[in-house]
């Protein structure tokens, strides 16, 4: 993935220019959906990368759990005790911001958990 040299995390805007420059190169896409594994939508407007990726017929699978807060998911805890109270409050209000997008396909909540 393509790194933020700030956070190190993956440069969600970067990721849709990259894209487009392969498209515009001839390459094509070879996919139509991406996940997400972490962002952050008390803190950090997608509303662009997200934009990009519809306008270049991408669907997006969004992650409802956060890396610290609320959003946790306990992965020491078996199910059901991994899954906080607050989260579900958390991953709706996520939800709630993302679906406001045609190509954001679904939320997930941590299908790895063991």
């Amino acid at each position: 993935p393509i790194q933020d040299s700030n956070s190190g995390n993956s440069s969600h805007p970067d990721i849709i220019t990259e894209t487009e420059a392969q498209n515009e190169g001839g390459l094509g896409l070879n996919f139509n959906t991406i996940r997400l594994y972490r962002m952050y939508p008390d803190q950090i407007d997608y509303s662009e990368f997200l934009e990009g990726a519809a306008a270049l017929g991408i669907y997006v699978i969004v992650p409802l759990t956060s890396a610290f807060g609320h959003g946790v998911l306990d992965r020491t805890s078996p199910a059901p005790k991994c899954y906080h109270p607050h989260l579900f409050h958390y991953g709706a209000r996520a939800l709630k911001k993302y679906l406001k997008y045609p190509n954001v396909l679904a939320g997930m909540v941590g299908n790895e958990v063991m």
